[in-house]
């Protein structure tokens, strides 16, 4: 994708903080209350069912570890078993709610993103690249997973565990649990500087991996030109620098993490040796029981894992926070052309173009159109020519508002085309571009693209009217013929008839046709222009092309240089006079008497 989007369209960089963009997040589960409900109602009770074995522990060595009460000890270990049993089958539940619920988000998400993509303007994706854009829907929406199915489940249920173990210390032993909440600022200490120095790590990776995502899809694309050029050893290189930018980021994330968990683990197991000397000295002069010390260092060694787990959690949390920012980076940027207040559903248009006073750039600063007057009758035919650079491309965009005008305005039939919703004008605007795209579906489907509820003998007539019909019938599966990614098992001649008959099936009474014929050699483009002829029939016309004899039927003729309007009248009204079109046309003619065509006639210079 080229760089000519205007400053207005780029996503929105700005760097939001940990928690608004976990805040955000969270907004989402908004649908889910009576879930969430549930599911805090099922931790409360998972985490008072987590918290008996070490109680009954204590229970057995205080009160029934004697031969006098023994026949007590069968009712500890059933009592045991039964809160494990039921704690089980509460955190499938929660669990299993959660994950569901997550899924549902991340689908939801997924798909405000791609219709959001979707509404997006076409300068955002000129300067977007594909595999960043792909990267986000996929790979950074996917990761949210971990946020609403599993990392934020169990930091909840680790922090109620944490909260009611330290609520049963206190109950036991109130100079115990003091002093093992002085050491748990230090624990506290290192999982925080963990987080705010993982988190940017993250954040890099999470961008990095985009860059990477786009040069593969970019070097898979070029892949006939990288082995034509024997380039596969240079390419391999290429790659292996963006893969060690990926393994440098990842790596800098993970010696973050050595350091600070290793770190937080010490302080615990010093911490659990503390307690026991200093509980063991209140064991010995008869301040607290056994049974006390030995549930107080269970509940420590049960502590261990949800505060080591939370730890490896905020890491992923943080992961999590680092796509959502960049998925929000999208759905926090506007498109830059769309419905205006009050735009009107305009129906079937008659086709009287008219251009007045037209300026255009890409980033308003270097003009690409300056001054445009011009109209269209209802069925001309426009033919635009002139170099490479003067804007024929952007003249003919802006109709059906790929960009919006900077200066003046565009009508059709008298209605501004900024007063027409963006789905009707475009409904009424046929195109066929220069490298046409098919779908990597049937030749059926994608022929039926333009119209949806097509019927099969609507599809067979644009075929025929396209002059593709009599090749899709000699294919074994006829128009259930799989095309290919991107038409790869057509010729560039098939593709473009194909094109041609997707038009024809839409039937609009605006057509732009973006240099159909120059990639294609002499027969094909016979073969092609018999098929525009029937395209063109009873529309008003847009046509660029570099070869002007196919020009000559054109009702007018704009020649463009510079961004402006050079001339304009017919094909011998032009060539009566002296100016840029009489000498492109006269070095043509020239050129072609030994079969040479080269866009090098048309100079060459900036933007199309």
């Amino acid at each position: 994708m080229n760089k000519k989007s205007k400053e207005s369209q780029k996503p929105t960089e700005h760097k939001a903080n940990t928690r608004s963009v976990l805040k955000r997040l969270a907004g989402y589960m908004a649908p889910y209350k009576g879930a969430v409900v549930m599911i805090s109602l099922g931790f409360i009770l998972s985490t008072l069912l987590s918290l008996t074995p070490a109680w009954l522990v204590k229970l057995s060595l205080d009160d029934f570890l004697t031969p006098e009460k023994s026949q007590y000890l069968w009712l500890m270990a059933a009592g045991m078993i039964g809160a494990v049993s039921v704690q089980g089958a509460i955190d499938f539940f929660i669990r299993y709610m959660a994950e569901s619920r997550g899924q549902q988000v991340v689908y939801t998400i997924r798909q405000q993103l791609y219709r959001h993509f979707m509404r997006l303007s076409f300068s955002y994706f000129d300067q977007a690249s594909t595999g960043d854009v792909m990267s986000r829907i996929t790979a950074d929406a996917e990761t949210l997973q971990t946020f609403f199915g599993f990392a934020s489940i169990h930091i909840i249920g680790n922090s109620l565990f944490i909260i009611g173990i330290l609520v049963v210390m206190f109950f036991w032993s109130i100079e115990l649990a003091i002093l093992y909440i002085c050491l748990l600022p230090f624990i506290i200490f290192g999982i925080s500087r963990y987080t705010i120095k993982v988190r940017p790590a993250y954040g890099k990776s999470r961008k990095i991996l985009g860059t990477l995502t786009d040069f593969i899809q970019e070097q898979l694309q070029g892949i006939q030109v990288i082995k034509l050029f024997g380039r596969q050893n240079q390419t391999v290189q290429a790659f292996d620098k963006s893969n060690q930018r990926f393994f440098q980021i990842n790596l800098e994330a993970g010696k973050i993490t050595s350091f600070w968990m290793p770190f937080v683990f010490v302080l615990m197991g010093l911490s659990t040796g503390v307690i026991i000397w200093y509980g063991g000295m209140q064991v010995i002069r008869g301040a607290i029981s056994l049974g006390t010390l030995v549930g107080f260092t269970t509940y420590m060694g049960m502590m261990m894992r949800p505060i080591r787990q939370t730890g490896m959690l905020i890491s992923r949390v943080l992961v999590s926070a680092a796509s959502a920012e960049r998925i929000f980076q999208v759905l926090d940027t506007d498109p830059q052309v769309k419905d205006c207040q009050g735009a009107v559903d305009v129906g079937s248009l008659a086709g009287k173009v008219c251009y007045r006073h037209v300026g255009f750039s890409y980033n308003h600063q270097t003009p690409v159109l300056k001054n445009i007057n011009f109209c269209a009758e209802v069925g001309q035919t426009i033919a635009v020519v002139g170099p490479t650079g003067a804007g024929k491309s952007t003249l003919v965009h802006l109709l059906p508002r790929f960009y919006d005008v900077d200066e003046g305005e565009i009508t059709i039939d008298g209605t501004p085309v900024k007063e027409m919703t963006l789905d009707s004008l475009r409904r009424n605007i046929g195109i066929v571009l220069q490298h046409p795209f098919l779908f990597n579906v049937s030749i059926k489907d994608n022929i039926r693209f333009a119209k949806p509820d097509a019927s099969m003998a609507e599809i067979v007539s644009a075929a025929c009217s396209a002059g593709i019909h009599d090749f899709i019938s000699t294919l074994p599966k006829g128009y259930d013929t799989p095309v290919g990614e991107r038409g790869v098992k057509l010729s560039g001649g098939q593709k473009q008839r194909i094109s041609i008959a997707r038009t024809l099936l839409m039937d609009p009474p605006l057509l732009i046709l973006d240099e159909p014929t120059s990639s294609v050699d002499a027969q094909t483009d016979e073969q092609i222009l018999t098929a525009i002829d029937t395209l063109t029939q009873n529309r008003t016309v847009f046509m660029i092309a570099h070869r002007l004899w196919t020009l000559k039927t054109a009702d007018k003729i704009l020649v463009l240089k510079g961004g402006q309007i050079s001339q304009y009248g017919t094909h011998e009204e032009l060539l009566d006079q002296p100016g840029l079109y009489r000498e492109i046309y006269t070095l043509q003619v020239d050129t072609t008497q030994y079969g040479i065509v080269t866009e090098n006639t048309l100079g060459s210079s900036g933007v199309k």
